[in-house]
C-alpha cells in the first residue's frame, strides 16, 4: 500500500488520531496547506476524493493551531478544548470543557510530541490558567500525585490537599518510581489509600500506552 492510499484511508476513518490526521494531510497536500484557509483544505481534499469526517477536521485544525500559536500553554479554554479534540471528543462551545485526567494527559503528550517533531522551540511552560485547570481536574478525580505528563500542576494540586496526605504522597511516589520495572497493567493494587492512588496513575499510563501504540501504527502506514 502506498503512503498516499494510507493517508486517504486514515483521513476517512473516525478512529484516526489527531497526529495521524495531520501527517496524512501533509502526505497529500505537502506542507503548504498549513497556511491555507480551512475551506481551501477541505476543497482540495475533496478534489482528491477524500471525505474527511467532522471529527477529523476538528483534529486537523487543532494540530495546526498548536504549530501556529502558543495559546495552548496559557489559555485554559484553548488548553481544555484542544485536549478534548485530541481525544476525539466533541466540543460543546458552552463554556470551558470538562476533560478527564487521562484525556488531559494524552492531550499534553500528543501535543508536545507532535510539536517536538516539527518546531520544538515553540514548546512552552504552562501558564497559570492551564495549571489551575489541570490541578482542579486532578483534585475532582481524587488524584494526589499528578501523572508524569501533568506534573506541571503538582505544586498547585498540593495546595488543595491537607498536610496529613503528605505521607500517602511519599508512598505513592516511591511505588510509582518502582513501576518502571514491570507492566503496570499486570499489577494488583491493594485497597489502601496509596494503592488507590497507584491504580489511578496506572490507568492513565495504560490509556496513553494504548493511544501511543495506535498513533505509531498510523505513522508506520504513512512511512
Amino acid at each position: 500500500m502506498s503512503n498516499i492510499t494510507a493517508a486517504k484511508q486514515l483521513l476517512q476513518s473516525e478512529d484516526t488520531t489527531a497526529t495521524g490526521c495531520f501527517c496524512a494531510v501533509d502526505a497529500l497536500l505537502s506542507f503548504s496547506w498549513r497556511a491555507w484557509e480551512p475551506e481551501s483544505i477541505w476543497l482540495e481534499l475533496e478534489h482528491l476524493e477524500v471525505a474527511v469526517p467532522e471529527s477529523n477536521r476538528a483534529q486537523i485544525m487543532a494540530t495546526r493551531m498548536l504549530l501556529n500559536t502558543d495559546r495552548f500553554w496559557y489559555d485554559a479554554n484553548i488548553f481544555a478544548s484542544v485536549c478534548a479534540t485530541l481525544n476525539d471528543e466533541e466540543i460543546s462551545y458552552e463554556g470551558i470543557e470538562d476533560v478527564s485526567v487521562a484525556q488531559l494527559a494524552w492531550g499534553v503528550y500528543e501535543a508536545e510530541n507532535l510539536i517536538r517533531g516539527y518546531d520544538p522551540d515553540t514548546i512552552l511552560p504552562f501558564d497559570r490558567e492551564p495549571v489551575k485547570y489541570t490541578a482542579i481536574q486532578l483534585y475532582r478525580e481524587g488524584f494526589i500525585i499528578a501523572p508524569d505528563e501533568l506534573s506541571f500542576a503538582q505544586v498547585e494540586l498540593d495546595q488543595l490537599y491537607p498536610l496529613e496526605n503528605k505521607e500517602i504522597c511519599r508512598k505513592v511516589k516511591e511505588a510509582w518510581a518502582a513501576a518502571s520495572q514491570y507492566d503496570v497493567q499486570d499489577a494488583t493494587y491493594p485497597e489502601t489509600p496509596a494503592g488507590v492512588q497507584f491504580a489511578k496513575l496506572a490507568s492513565v499510563k495504560a490509556y496513553i500506552q494504548q493511544q501511543d501504540k495506535k498513533l505509531k501504527a498510523e505513522l508506520v502506514r504513512l512511512s
